[in-house]
């Protein structure tokens, strides 16, 4: 299991929280796990193996594991400072996630064996990432203004967008079979599939 933390119901002051619905004549029921302290949990997601697997957004970061019923498993990442946005499930049965100051995208195992793969563009900020449905993840590179895919193992491509300054930030999978994105700076969504060449939508 390598180096990691174990909580179980301990007071701390940061949660995770999730709201169970029954039916409509049934009201709505907040549970909230508590987390270690200072946690700073950012994006959350489901994982293969019947957990929930979360982000911690700070410098001495980790990624968490959560069963159902709220136990909770910190496994940090070798990379001090590397301050982890997104993540995502990715098609190999792993979980994937964005490193936003240490610049690199991290895989994680159900087991919880962390290995990291560097971004050929320098302080480009990755923040959101998705699997798509040909086995390949997508990530979102804020201040490199480009759209970046990596294989499950590890080899990374890089996209421009048309315009500089764009600020890509969340992405999905489209039932399209393309890749869709929003760009916050630029005020736009794009969408990049095959052949690969991005393309966005204005707003007004």
């Amino acid at each position: 299991m390598g180096n990691h933390r174990k909580v179980h119901g301990v007071p701390f002051a940061a949660c995770v929280l999730f709201a169970a619905v029954a039916s409509p004549a049934i009201a709505q029921k907040i549970t909230e796990f508590p987390l270690p302290k200072d946690s700073s949990p950012y994006e959350i997601a489901a994982g293969p193996d019947g957990n929930l697997w979360f982000t911690e957004f700070k410098y001495d970061a980790a990624i968490g594991r959560m069963s159902t019923d709220g136990a909770v498993t910190e496994f940090p990442i070798p990379t001090s400072g590397s301050f982890p946005i997104g993540i995502a499930t990715g098609p190999d049965g792993n979980l994937w996630f964005t490193e936003f100051e240490s610049n690199k995208i991290g895989r994680i195992t159900p087991t919880g064996s962390i290995t990291e793969f560097e971004i050929p563009t320098a302080a480009s900020e990755p923040r959101g990432i998705v699997a798509d449905p040909d086995g390949k993840l997508w990530f979102t590179e804020f201040a490199g203004s480009k759209i970046g895919e990596i294989t499950t193992d590890g080899a990374v491509e890089e996209f421009d967008l048309p315009a500089a300054g764009s600020g890509p930030l969340r992405i999905t999978a489209g039932p399209d079979g393309n890749v869709w994105f929003t760009e916050r700076t630029g005020n736009r969504v794009g969408t990049i599939g095959i052949p690969k060449r991005a393309r966005v939508v204005p707003f007004p």
